[in-house]
C-alpha cells in the first residue's frame, strides 16, 4: 500500500492489475506504512542500556568452576 500511496497512478504491481479496493486502501492506509527510525544522534547519546544501570555487586557467572564429575 506504501507503493500505491506514493504512485496513485500505477497500473501494475508484481505483474498484477492494480484494483481499485487496493488503491482506496492505500490512499487511507499507505501514510501510516512508512518505517520511521531513532536519529543516529539518539542512538549514539544513551544507545546502550547498561551504562544508565546503577553499579551491582552480583556477577552473571561464578568466578570459581566445578569440574564434570564434580555435582549433587
Amino acid at each position: 500500500f506504501y507503493v500505491l500511496h506514493h504512485l496513485p497512478a500505477l497500473k501494475f504491481l508484481d505483474s498484477r492489475h492494480v484494483s481499485s479496493e487496493e488503491r482506496k486502501e492505500a490512499q487511507h492506509r499507505g501514510r501510516f506504512m512508512k518505517i520511521v527510525r531513532p536519529e543516529k544522534s539518539a542512538l549514539s547519546h544513551g544507545g546502550d542500556r547498561h551504562d544508565s544501570s546503577p553499579p551491582s555487586n552480583y556477577t552473571p557467572l561464578p568466578t570459581s568452576s566445578r569440574g564434570i564429575g564434580d555435582h549433587q
